[in-house]
């Protein structure tokens, strides 16, 4: 080794000795979290990285100061209507979001908990946080991964839509909104989403069918041995299942709905009666939630289907 190739070895070594060192910790919300033990981030990014992701996060759970009744509206909207949450939270009694039912989830049946009481997923027994990540089915231990499944899709809400569920939860159960007791570890809470433009646009209806009413959860073809479901295109074979596999609701494709009119639809969503004033049960299609969509998300839903 000549003598410029063993000054280079040294120089690396001296540099690798001086970005080497322990990881920090920071106080978030009155929790200690210790950060990653990588000296070269605090090099490269600056001694407070981690810090100001941890605050940034805590920010994210958070609403301007006078918006929280505003926030809690629009949950309430999201949470009755347009995510139709008590489709498999309300209990079989029909009390709200008091949990106790069974649903199959990946070829399981699962006990539904509740959501706004006592017991292992209660909004009264989890930080907002831990309800946050919960919600879009992030950063969840092992146990919970049927939490994750239940909720495929909920990952692409916007933060400020899940936000306001919170405050609604929250306010029902007249517990105080804080991130006390929450993991605000990098990546705890998934990835941001920025809310998406409301209008009675394709765009938007594609968020609010795939996304929140996830309406392909039954609106979907049969998966074949080399071929993956299809969203709402169904299965011709629906009628009478109780395999939550709903008919094609394609309207420029599809065979099934693609004569109806845009008030045709709507008036389904709001009585659950076809064109042809037959009465579609709620254990098919839970109408009786969407019907107190907005028209304009309902149109929304409306013009994603007219081009599909």
């Amino acid at each position: 080794m000549n003598l410029k190739l063993k000054a280079i070895f040294l120089m690396t070594l001296l540099a690798l000795s001086a970005c080497s060192g322990s990881g920090k910790s920071s106080d978030i919300e009155g929790e200690t979290q210790k950060s990653p033990s990588i000296g070269w981030d605090d090099q490269v990014f600056g001694k407070d990285f981690y810090a100001d992701l941890e605050a940034s996060n805590v920010s994210r759970l958070f609403v301007a100061a006078g918006q929280e009744a505003v926030a809690a509206k629009r949950g309430e909207y999201l949470v009755k209507h347009v995510g139709a949450c008590g489709v498999c939270h309300d209990g079989p009694d029909g009390g709200f979001l008091s949990g106790g039912k069974t649903v199959a989830i990946d070829g399981q049946e699962v006990l539904v908990p509740g959501v706004i009481s006592y017991n292992q997923m209660g909004a009264k027994s989890k930080s907002v946080g831990e309800m946050f990540a919960a919600i879009k089915g992030a950063d969840l231990p092992d146990a919970e991964t049927k939490t994750k499944l239940g909720h495929i899709g909920y990952e692409w809400l916007s933060d400020q839509d899940v936000v306001a569920m919170l405050y609604y939860l929250k306010s029902v159960t007249k517990e105080p909104y804080t991130s006390a007791g929450t993991n605000m570890a990098v990546g705890g809470l998934g990835a941001y989403v920025p809310a998406p433009t409301r209008s009675a646009s394709a765009e938007y209806g594609r968020y609010l069918g795939v996304n929140f009413a996830r309406c392909t959860r039954c609106h979907k073809s049969e998966e074949g041995y080399f071929s993956d479901s299809e969203p709402f295109v169904g299965s011709e074979r629906y009628e009478g299942r109780d395999d939550n596999l709903g008919p094609d609701i394609r309207i420029k494709s599809g065979e099934v709905i693609n004569a109806w009119r845009e008030s045709d639809f709507i008036t389904y969503l709001k009585t659950g009666k076809t064109p042809g004033a037959k009465q579609i049960a709620v254990s098919m299609c839970p109408w009786n939630y969407y019907k107190g969509m907005t028209e304009e998300d309902m149109r929304a839903i409306y013009k994603l289907l007219s081009k599909l």
